[in-house]
């Protein structure tokens, strides 16, 4: 049995997918947009230029623009993940050097996301269905870059359970206060005393 729940709109599209079915496989592809697949439950492979991941429960898995990526279940055991596809012109050019970095990493697998309390940040994306035309684009936007934010902090904790850099974190709560402002990477480097290569740096 296959479910999707989906939501589109301008540069975004979210999903929720749940399917028992043994053998379900998506085709290697690739596509211009950036792609966070939240893992829920399921035994499921990721494959992704030349490289497979095996995500456990509550894991998340990121893909960058144009990484042949594809997927097969080992199981009929429940597979359920959260997805969302984003084009960057949603953030402004700041936001995108500091928010997408997790993306370019070596290690764009995380484990124990519910431990940042990602699946909330996710169903936010999807409650923005019933709002106004006038109104969708401000609140996608802002849960977007709740997203990225949360995903910062997973990335800066790594998969061993560590915790965040105290100063890395100061500044991800900063972004997060500050959503419906434009934020620039140099306004944030001078509130936090410190340069903007430096800024940059602690999220690498």
């Amino acid at each position: 049995m296959k479910k999707h729940e989906k939501f589109l709109a301008d540069y975004i599209k979210y999903e929720k997918k749940y399917s028992t079915e043994n053998g379900l496989q998506y085709e290697l592809h690739c596509h211009d947009q950036y792609e966070i697949n939240y893992i829920l439950d399921g035994d499921v492979v990721f494959l992704m230029e030349g490289m497979e991941f095996r995500p456990p429960k509550n894991s998340v898995l990121l893909i960058a623009p144009h990484k042949f990526h594809g997927l097969y279940t080992l199981s009929d055991r429940p597979y359920i993940r959260y997805q969302i596809h984003f084009y960057p012109d949603l953030l402004n050019n700041d936001e995108e050097q500091l928010l997408l970095l997790p993306f370019s990493k070596d290690n764009v697998m995380f484990c124990n996301a519910d431990r940042f309390h990602l699946d909330h940040y996710m169903e936010a994306i999807d409650d923005c269905q019933i709002l106004d035309s006038w109104l969708l684009n401000i609140a996608i936007r802002s849960r977007l870059i709740s997203i990225l934010t949360q995903l910062n902090a997973i990335s800066a904790s790594g998969i061993s359970g560590e915790e965040i850099d105290p100063i890395a974190k100061e500044i991800l709560n900063y972004i997060n206060d500050h959503l419906t402002e434009t934020l620039y990477v140099e306004e944030i480097a001078k509130k936090f005393f410190m340069s903007k290569n430096y800024l940059t740096k602690i999220f690498r």
